[in-house]
Formats: structure tokens, sequence, C-alpha cells
């Protein structure tokens, strides 16, 4: 089929840019948290065997999920992003293969996902596809230290204690906030929402 939208071949090769560095990013984000969970165990590690108090430990798998969590939330905003454009580009394909979906269904569709920035999925699948995709491996490490530390170290043992706290347990308080703040920021971001 003769292409007479001269725009969509230039369009379409921008959004395989797009696609292609939204790849990398998410596979730097990916990279980024297997690394750091891996400093950061060996860290723990280290402290444990060194027998380096509990506070100690406690805050640096404190620091190790945050910072993960971190990256896992940008990995969502990248893979709705990518799935939004396989979602145009795969339209522009079937258009120049057979002609259909016609010209007007592409333009309400990059109205729809690109100009207005609407997602092609639902936040669950977003986040579901990221776990499936190694987060789920990488989150499970230092929440399974936490969990040991909180339920059979720190009990054990005697730390600090502020305002009739254990300090350990307000460094999780703290570290639930940080892990609210950033769900916040995920349900909250405006290229997530779905046209109703």
């Amino acid at each position: 089929m003769v292409d007479i939208y001269p725009w969509l071949k230039v369009y379409y090769k921008k959004l395989i840019a797009d696609r292609n560095v939204n790849l990398q990013r998410k596979d730097g984000f990916a990279n980024w948290a297997v690394v750091s969970l891996l400093g950061f165990l060996v860290i723990y590690g280290q402290f444990t065997s060194l027998g380096m108090p509990g506070l100690l430990r406690v805050a640096v798998l404190s620091m190790a999920l945050a910072l993960i969590i971190r990256f896992f939330v940008h990995s969502c905003l990248i893979y709705a992003n990518i799935v939004k454009v396989n979602k145009i580009k795969l339209a522009i394909e079937q258009y120049w293969m057979s002609g259909e979906p016609d010209i007007g269904e592409i333009k309400l569709l990059i109205e729809k996902h690109d100009s207005f920035r609407w997602s092609a999925i639902s936040l669950p699948r977003i986040i579901w596809g990221q776990l499936k995709a190694g987060f789920l491996v990488i989150l499970i490490a230092p929440i399974a230290a936490l969990f040991y530390e909180l339920i059979f170290v720190i009990p054990t043992v005697s730390s600090t204690i502020i305002v009739g706290f254990k300090i350990e347990y307000i460094l999780m308080f703290l570290l639930v906030l940080y892990i609210f703040y950033e769900i916040v920021l995920l349900l909250s971001n405006v290229e997530l929402k779905q046209k109703q």
C-alpha cells in the first residue's frame, strides 16, 4: 500500500526511537536494582559477620529496599510508556500492511495515548508485569532479611529507645511512609490514567 501520509512515517520513526530509549532505560533500572541489592547484601553480610548492632543492619536493609522500590516505580512508568508506544506502532504497521485500521482511527489512537498521555494498560497489569519481569525476586531478599531482623533478632537484643519505641521500629515506620509516598506518586501519575 502506498503511504499518502508522509508524517506517519516520520512519526513511526520517532516511536521506534522512543521505544528503544525506553527499553534501555527500563533495563538500566533493573540492572541498577540488581547491583544495588547485591551491594547492600554484601554490606549486610559484613555487618552480620562482624556482629554490628541490629540498628545498622536494619538501616542498610531499609535503604536497599527504598532504593529498589524507587527503581521499581520508575520501571513501571517506563513499562507503561513502552506498552503505549507498542500499541500505536502496531496500529501503524497494520495500516501499512492492510489499510486497517484507517488513518482516522490511528489519529485517534495517537491523540488518546500520545497527545493526552492516556495509558494503554491498567496499573495492576503494569505492576504485575514489572514484578514478573524480575523485581519480585529482587524485592524478596531485602524484605525477607528485614523480617528476619525484626522478628527474630531485634526483639532479643536491647537497643536505643526513643519515645518508648526501639529505633529500629522507627526506621521501619519511616520506610513504610516512604513506600506509601511512592505508591501515591505511582497512583497519581497522569500518564498511568486510563481513559474511561
